[in-house]
């Protein structure tokens, strides 16, 4: 979950305003009826109110758990992605061999910064969609103008980005650039 730093008090106000005021209204009726009026069948045993409050602790620090807990594994997550962004930024340019094919240098080059913009631009993607933000000014470093184009029509732009990843890859392998072994530990970095 995402909370905003600062409160919102003005937008909770509008959201709680009508039955805040019932229940202040409802407040000092009793406690006018209770002083004044010297209703004592208005106040309430201690009993009750102890049970409730148990309970109501019970209840509270259950959803506080389970509240820490989906944070706790949404951080682990995001620390899996993290690393495995790094490994796969660090296999594409360690496993594309350019000593083999002097002639393609700068096509591989093209190819691995290729690769590890579009990891970037995946993962920028990926935090921009979990928080319902707007993705495409953060991918402007990372992707050229009409790969952002491309993109717009895409209802999912990170596994888009990925499976372009994928192709680049793919097409790698097709040239010589990678072997089979280095194409499944990319391939398994990317999933």
């Amino acid at each position: 979950m995402i909370s905003p730093r600062d409160p919102h008090v003005p937008w909770m106000l509008r959201y709680i305003d009508r039955p805040l005021a019932l229940l202040f209204l409802f407040d000092i009726v009793v406690v006018v009826a209770y002083v004044y009026f010297e209703q004592r069948w208005l106040a309430l045993p201690n009993l009750p109110l102890s049970i409730g409050g148990g309970a109501l602790g019970v209840i509270l620090g259950f959803r506080n758990h389970v509240g820490y807990a989906r944070w706790w594994e949404a951080r682990t997550l995001w620390g899996r992605i993290v690393n495995y962004s790094r490994c796969v930024g660090r296999q594409a340019v360690a496993y594309s061999s350019v000593a083999d094919q002097p002639q393609d240098r700068g096509l591989i080059r093209d190819t691995r910064r290729r690769i590890v913009y579009h990891q970037l631009a995946y993962v920028n993607a990926l935090r921009c969609q979990l928080r319902g933000q707007d993705p495409w000014p953060e991918l402007g470093p990372f992707l050229s103008k009409e790969e952002i184009d491309t993109l717009r029509g895409e209802k999912n732009v990170a596994a888009e980005i990925q499976r372009r990843m994928a192709l680049l890859i793919q097409d790698g392998c097709r040239r010589g650039w990678l072997d089979a072994i280095q194409l499944g530990l990319l391939d398994s970095g990317l999933t």
